[in-house]
């Protein structure tokens, strides 16, 4: 997958790692999470730091996700923009947690 292999450093020749993740904060409402080279840096979350970038045009919403503490990458696309944009669900996070936690236990057995 494209996600494992851009975070892990096998996407592209040389070092790009370190300068894809050197981020800033994104506002002092939300400290816990940078953005780096078009990618989002959550620091904390239930399943540790995780990198990526989620998306919407109307009627659609995605998402990708690294989990650097396992190795895995989540991506999903869902056929609803409705609440996303306005950030009054949490929908997307609700999805990727859901589905992160699925695949660990997984790689856990």
């Amino acid at each position: 997958m494209w996600a494992k292999a851009l975070f892990e450093g096998r996407a592209i020749e040389g070092s790009y790692l370190d300068d894809l993740l050197q981020s800033g904060p994104i506002s002092d409402d939300d400290p816990g999470t940078r953005y780096g080279i078009a990618v989002a840096i959550h620091e904390k979350g239930p399943l540790g730091p995780t990198y990526g970038h989620g998306g919407w045009i109307p009627g659609y919403s995605s998402s990708l996700r690294y989990y650097p503490n396992y190795g895995i990458a989540i991506a999903f696309q869902i056929n609803t923009d409705i609440g996303i944009v306005d950030h009054s669900t949490p929908v997307i996070e609700d999805m990727e947690n859901r589905l992160a936690e699925v695949v660990v236990a997984g790689v856990r057995k």
